[in-house]
């Protein structure tokens, strides 16, 4: 699971309602610094984690909120942020170019207004889904989502 190692409380609340819904069904969630504490640089030990696993997800948590600032500086295409643009952790993306990469089934979601990279729309196969929000039970939609996922993961654990 590519997640930041820092939340907010409601980052949190959403995090753990999805951990809980994947460890539902069979699945386990493993995320350096949560469940998996390196004695190796970061990204050897990403890349040994998702190496061992069979699927993938991506939590499109907001880290760095840029407030003003240039897009493309210096280029044709320079454009001034004059409005508050969410950034997720780079992290997400180099741990989702290395699922990517192993062709894992990828379940990706983003916080509202997170995009760029595994967030953009067709840069994989993959569908971009909003955060969940957490209740008592799983909505119809986040239920299925899971589901599916779940599927892909054990087709490609125990394959035919």
């Amino acid at each position: 699971m590519s997640r930041p190692s820092t939340l907010s409380p409601p980052q949190v609340e959403i995090d753990t309602y999805i951990h809980k819904a994947l460890r539902r069904r069979g699945l386990e969630p493993r995320t350096i610094g949560t469940t998996d504490y390196p004695d190796r640089l970061p990204l050897w030990e990403a890349r040994n984690i998702i190496g061992h696993s069979y699927g993938g997800v991506v939590l499109g948590f907001e880290q760095t909120r840029i407030l003003t600032g240039v897009s493309k500086p210096g280029t044709t295409h320079e454009e001034p942020i004059s409005s508050s643009v969410p950034l997720p952790t780079p992290w997400n993306q180099l741990e989702a170019g290395i699922m990517v990469q192993l062709d894992l089934p990828l379940l990706i979601f983003r916080e509202s207004g997170v995009e760029g990279g595994i967030f953009d729309l067709g840069v994989t196969d993959a569908f971009i889904h909003l955060m969940p929000v957490p209740g008592r039970r799983e909505d119809r939609a986040f239920k299925q989502i899971l589901d599916r996922f779940t599927d892909r993961v054990r087709q490609r654990y125990y394959p035919a």
